[in-house]
């Protein structure tokens, strides 16, 4: 997923949402468990704006009008986080990160400091660029 996500800008979106159903993951009763931490930085990035049931509830009819200004502007949202999806993929090829089994894994002190810190990275909006 992260070789799509980093060699198909077009499916950026839907891959976004995949990697925020691997950072937050609940059991059969319904209780949060172990995720993949070390995806924050795109999983907490997904492009809630371009859902249609957002758009539809806040721009009403001109929800179509304001999904294609957003898909004419996921390059520039999907530039910014393919260095991120790259660390993690070569963390990953290099075994920095070690994945067990669904939801467990471990992963190298130096790369865990850099991908599992609070702070999610901000993604800068078009216009906003110098923000």
């Amino acid at each position: 997923m992260l070789r799509a996500f980093i060699d198909e800008p077009s499916k950026a979106k839907e891959l976004l949402d995949e990697f925020y159903h691997l950072y937050i993951t609940f059991d059969r009763h319904g209780e949060q468990t172990n995720g993949y931490r070390f995806l924050g930085n795109l999983a907490l990035n997904n492009f809630y704006w371009m859902d249609t049931g957002y758009l539809q509830f806040y721009y009403r009819e001109n929800w179509k009008k304001e999904y294609e200004k957003n898909l004419s502007e996921v390059p520039f949202y999907h530039d910014q986080l393919v260095p991120i999806a790259e660390q993690i993929f070569v963390a990953l090829e290099s075994g920095q990160i070690r994945i067990s089994r669904r939801g467990e894994y471990q992963i190298d002190e130096h790369i865990k400091k850099v991908l599992e810190t609070d702070q999610i990275f901000t993604l800068k909006h078009p216009g906003n660029a110098d923000n």
